[in-house]
């Protein structure tokens, strides 16, 4: 289970940037505050092409950095992973019967020969399953070439320390809240339109390699794609998922974690992409606490 339920399902309105409105296309900022050491924000994305590699702004701040801070730890315990696990899987009840034979053998088919075996899916709990579908990669890319593993590697190798913002389980708890009904109706109409999920998916990937960060956050806060196959209903729990908690909510649960680590050591921070913008975004909330915060 990664870190972030919707890399595609985040966003908000635009960035501040220096007290405006006006929003900055950059990935890569700067964090600054008079006594503190300097500090660095990006804007990752979980999957990546093959032999995709770290740009030289990023290598650089990275190595004059100290600690690598990310959503979630990177290499979760085996306990927690078991615990995920055991959450996920439901043995009193059928997926393949929630769902209908139909609408279970194309979510089968869209997944693939990297998923868990049939057997395997037919008792996950129908949120377990659709992070599935939403975590599918497009073809071409991958998680291992993502933009965390890539940091992760380089990390390492540089002997940095490791930090995260929030446990791995309080993430997956968002997930675990969505009822029933709306988990299943949801994953039949994502089962349904996986070919549009898949195009939006590569458009998202293809506007950071664009470096557009500003044009991702607005695609994805765009309610039309929603719309277009969900009714209203789910339209609304949507973004209130995605926007008020995933989004909004997390971002102000960090603030708390960001201030009592920035004045100690150098941080290099990496988080979802639309986690950056907005009036609610990292960058704004930053400044708020007398950080400059600029683009690199």
């Amino acid at each position: 289970m990664k870190k972030s339920i919707l890399f595609l399902f985040f966003g908000l309105l635009f960035p501040l940037h220096a007290s405006t409105n006006t929003c900055v296309d950059s990935l890569l900022w700067q964090v600054t505050k008079a006594g503190e050491p300097t500090s660095y924000l990006l804007g990752t994305v979980h999957l990546g092409k093959k032999d995709a590699k770290l740009s030289p702004p990023i290598e650089t701040r990275l190595a004059r950095s100290q600690v690598l801070v990310t959503e979630t730890t990177l290499s979760p315990s085996q306990a927690t992973i078991l615990s995920l696990k055991e959450k996920m899987m439901d043995d009193t009840k059928s997926l393949k019967q929630r769902l209908g034979e139909s609408d279970f053998a194309q979510l089968i088919q869209h997944l693939g020969e990297n998923a868990p075996a049939t057997s395997v899916i037919d008792h996950m709990r129908p949120w377990a399953a659709l992070s599935l579908i939403i975590y599918h990669k497009p073809e071409g890319y991958s998680e291992d070439y993502g933009v965390e593993m890539q940091l992760q590697k380089r990390a390492l190798e540089l002997n940095l320390d490791f930090d995260a913002l929030e446990p791995l389980e309080k993430s997956v708890n968002y997930l675990m809240a969505i009822p029933e009904a709306m988990a299943l109706s949801s994953l039949k109409k994502m089962v349904t339109y996986h070919d549009e999920l898949t195009q939006q998916s590569t458009k998202m990937l293809t506007l950071y390699q664009q470096n557009q960060g500003c044009e991702i956050f607005n695609n994805v806060l765009d309610d039309q794609w929603f719309t277009r196959y969900f009714s209203q209903d789910e339209t609304r729990f949507w973004h209130h998922l995605t926007v008020d908690k995933l989004l909004n909510e997390r971002n102000r649960h960090w603030m708390p974690v960001l201030l009592d680590k920035l004045p100690q050591k150098s941080l290099f921070i990496a988080v979802g992409t639309a986690h950056l913008y907005g009036e609610n975004g990292l960058i704004a909330l930053l400044q708020q606490q007398g950080y400059s915060v600029t683009p690199q």
